[in-house]
């Protein structure tokens, strides 16, 4: 094994409370930050969605093999973008229910 394929298999020796703050002190800040450039996001609801992604990428990572740190960060950003186009259709569709009856009202 190289160190690449060592440190994803370190990861899958931790229980799963264990390998959160490791996940989150390699990849929350990058996600935080692209959140930040990239999104129109509250920072609330930033950490909400990368807490989301962090707990999701825990307690699914276990049954997959990654070759590389690269395939293990590209799983880990499509579980934080199917989260953030989640928000994004709810924050629409509420925001679009809000308007109708705003426009009802006036």
């Amino acid at each position: 094994m190289n160190r690449i394929e060592d440190a994803v298999y370190d990861l899958k020796q931790l229980d799963n409370m264990r390998a959160i703050p490791v996940i989150y002190e390699r990849y929350g800040k990058k996600l935080y930050a692209y959140t930040v450039v990239n999104c129109n996001l509250t920072e609330g609801e930033a950490w909400d969605l990368i807490y989301k992604t962090l707990y999701s990428v825990v307690d699914s990572y276990h049954n997959r093999e990654f070759d590389t740190e690269d395939k293990f960060h590209s799983f880990i950003f499509k579980i934080f973008i199917d989260y953030l186009i989640v928000h994004y259709r709810q924050t629409y569709k509420e925001f679009e229910w809000k308007s109708i009856i705003a426009s009802l009202i006036k």
